[in-house]
C-alpha cells in the first residue's frame, strides 16, 4: 500500500496530542479567568466563550481526521486496484468484476473458497456492530458504507464463481 499503518497511526497520534494540548490550554485559561474576574456573570460569560472555542476546535479536529481518513482510504483503494490489475492473468474474469476483487484485495484468479475467506476477514473489521460506539459519526457511516460494498462484492463474485 502507498501508506502504511504506521503513517496512519502517526497522524492519529498527532491529532490526539493536538486535541489534548488544546484542552489543557483551555483549562489553564479557565483557571486564570476565575482568579481575575470578580462577578459571576463575567465568569459565566468567559466560560461560555471558552466552551464555544473548545467546540470549534473539536469540530476542526474532527474535520481534519475525516479528511486524513478519506485520503488514506482513497490511496489504499487505488493501490489495491492497481495490484489487482497487475495480477490479471489469461484466466481473466469480465472486466466489470475486477473492482470487486480489488475491494476484497484478491487476485482475479481467486477461487470460491478464497473469496469467502477474504469476505469474512474484511467484514469483521468493517462490520457496523464493531463501530457502534465510535466517537465520531463519520466512522459509523464509513463502516456501514464499506459493509454494503463488501456484501455486494461478495454476492456478485459468489454468483460468478458458482
Amino acid at each position: 500500500y502507498l501508506f502504511n499503518k504506521t503513517k496512519q497511526q502517526d497522524v492519529t497520534n498527532f491529532l490526539t496530542d493536538t486535541w489534548k494540548n488544546i484542552e489543557l490550554e483551555l483549562q489553564t485559561i479557565q483557571k486564570a479567568i476565575a482568579l481575575t474576574l470578580d462577578t459571576p456573570a463575567a465568569i459565566t460569560s468567559q466560560l461560555l466563550i471558552l466552551q464555544k472555542t473548545m467546540q470549534q476546535a473539536k469540530d476542526t479536529l474532527q474535520q481534519q481526521q475525516y479528511e486524513k481518513h478519506t485520503a488514506f482510504k482513497k490511496a489504499k483503494q487505488e493501490s489495491a486496484e492497481k495490484q489487482a490489475r497487475k495480477k490479471i492473468t489469461s484466466k481473466q474474469p469480465p472486466q466489470a468484476l475486477v473492482p470487486y476483487y480489488a475491494l476484497l484485495e484478491l487476485p482475479t484468479t481467486a477461487s470460491l473458497q478464497e473469496v469467502k475467506t477474504a469476505y469474512r476477514k474484511k467484514i469483521q473489521s468493517y462490520h457496523p456492530d464493531k463501530h457502534h460506539n465510535a466517537e465520531f459519526d463519520w466512522i459509523k457511516k464509513e463502516a456501514e458504507e464499506q459493509t454494503k460494498k463488501l456484501k455486494q462484492a461478495y454476492q456478485i463474485l459468489i454468483n460468478h464463481l458458482s
